[in-house]
Order: structure tokens, then C-alpha cells, then sequence
């Protein structure tokens, strides 16, 4: 939804605006795997928190850039990112739940993250086009920050750390 705004703002061509989306996507995809294995041997939630500030401080460097070059370079990080938080919210959910709570736990993260990913795109777009903060399309990476912070302390108030059994 920030496309069109990052293009003019920061003189992206179609392809460098292409890679702004692939950034994310590619190393998110290629990473999540990884990220899930590490959070089995390390810690789910110390990997999750990490991963979390990861993603505040590269929302940080996304909103500041100046360059598509700079864009680009912080949505890879913030795809990276993601892929070491992402996968430790479902093996925490089966780490700690069982039967009937484990059911409705990854239902609930099934309607969340379907929620979520249609809030993102209205929420996204309302920045965007209404520039209320002043910050037009940075606006969408600056929401990160406290969304962020605040799921952090969250996590580390509520999460059990968990570890897989064996290797």
C-alpha cells in the first residue's frame, strides 16, 4: 500500500520497488526454517525477544531511509528478522499446550494472523494516504516500534521459555 508514495519520495524505479517487497520476502521464506531450528536448540523465547528487537530496530531503519538502496537493505534484515520470531509462536503453542487448549490456541493464532493481515493492508493504506503523523509512507514502518516494544515486554511477562526435547 506504500508503494506508489515510496517510489515519488524516494525516486524508486518498478524494479527497486519490487525488491522493496522481495526483500522482505525472500530472506523471510529462505530463513524461517532456520529460525525455527534455532529457537529448538536456544530458546523460543529468547529467540522470539530477539527477533522482536531485530524487527523494531530494522522498522527504525526502514522509516529512516533515505535511498531505495537503504529500504531495500533494511527490509532484508527485517524479513530476517521475522523468520527467527515467527516460527516460535506455533512451537511454543505445542510446546505448552496440549488437547483441546492447543486446538483453540493455534485457532486463535490462525484468526489473529488473518486479522492482522487485513488490519495491516487498512491500517497501512489510512497512513499512508492520510499522512496524519506527518510521516507518509514511514508511518507504516514507525507503528512497529511501539507495537513492538509492547509485545516484547508481553512476551517476556507471559511466555514460558521452551526448548526441544532432543535435537
Amino acid at each position: 500500500v506504500a508503494l506508489g508514495p515510496i517510489g515519488s519520495e524516494l525516486g524508486a524505479s518498478p524494479g527497486m520497488l519490487q525488491l522493496v517487497v522481495a526483500g522482505y520476502g525472500v530472506p523471510y521464506a529462505s530463513l524461517v526454517v532456520l529460525g525455527g531450528r534455532i529457537g529448538d536448540g536456544r530458546g523460543r523465547r529468547r529467540l522470539m525477544v530477539f527477533g522482536l528487537i531485530g524487527f523494531v530496530v530494522t522498522s527504525i531503519a526502514c522509516g529512516l531511509a533515505q535511498t531505495p538502496e537503504q529500504l531495500v537493505a533494511a527490509r532484508v534484515l527485517q524479513g530476517t528478522a521475522a523468520a527467527f520470531t515467527t516460527p516460535q509462536v506455533l512451537a511454543t503453542i505445542h510446546a505448552t499446550t496440549t488437547g483441546e487448549r492447543r486446538g483453540r490456541a493455534v485457532g486463535m493464532f490462525g484468526a489473529t494472523a488473518g486479522i492482522a493481515t487485513c488490519l495491516a493492508f487498512l491500517v497501512g493504506g489510512a497512513l499512508t494516504s492520510s499522512d496524519l503523523p506527518g510521516l507518509g509512507w514511514r508511518g507504516v514502518f514507525w507503528l512497529n516500534v511501539p507495537v513492538g516494544l509492547l509485545v516484547i515486554v508481553a512476551v517476556l511477562r507471559w511466555v514460558p521459555e521452551s526448548n526441544a526435547p532432543a535435537r
